[in-house]
């Protein structure tokens, strides 16, 4: 049997070149499929780079909006400093505003399933390779800390939260297929209605 080799070392120069697209905030809208949707043998990853999302036939991905006016808040990646190997938490803050059935609903999904969350960079990379960041590939992501608070001035009376991937052994990975226009074309298709 062949021995894997689980370590990796740095492989370039890291110059921090100010002219590469860098910089804070993200897009509205989060791309969402449960990872029990997802067609794992059809669906491709090669390094930090996932190339096809595919959903199980019948099935799709969801958006979720964001309602933030501005920056959405608190989006994370901690590294645990694991004894072995690595592990890091990747923290997405989602609301729901309306005290809803709907959003009951929504509410028990995002706790008891788990999820593969993309959400778009609003700087995209001089290619656009940097645009879509995946959460829950490795360990699905499911929702932490969801709380109604009815005299929040934040969230004005509605719930909020975390979608949370615990102990990923990839620091980041990205979903990108060709160039940034064909990327967002298979997250929107992803997130279409299924064929009857």
């Amino acid at each position: 049997m062949a021995v894997l080799n689980c370590k990796n070392t740095l492989g370039a120069d890291i110059l921090n070149d100010c002219n590469e697209a860098y910089g804070k905030g993200v897009e509205k809208t989060f791309y969402v499929i449960s990872r029990d949707n997802i067609d794992w043998d059809a669906s491709t990853r090669e390094g930090h780079t996932i190339s096809a999302i595919v959903a199980v036939s019948g099935k799709r991905g969801y958006k979720i909006k964001s309602p933030y006016n501005s920056t959405v808040p608190a989006i994370t990646v901690t590294d645990n400093n694991p004894t072995i190997g690595t592990s890091f938490d990747k923290v997405l803050p989602v609301v729901l505003l309306a005290d809803s059935p709907a959003n009951a609903q929504a509410i028990m999904g995002l706790k008891q399933d788990k999820y593969v969350v993309i959400y778009e960079n609003t700087a995209k990379g001089t290619d656009g390779s940097q645009a879509f960041v995946v959460f829950g590939w490795e360990n699905g992501a499911t929702g932490v800390d969801l709380t109604l608070d009815k005299s929040s001035d934040d969230y004005l009376g509605g719930w909020s939260g975390n979608l949370t991937e615990s102990g990923a052994p990839t620091s980041q990975l990205f979903f990108w297929k060709t160039d940034y226009e064909t990327s967002k074309a298979a997250l929107e298709t992803l997130c279409a209605d299924a064929e009857a």
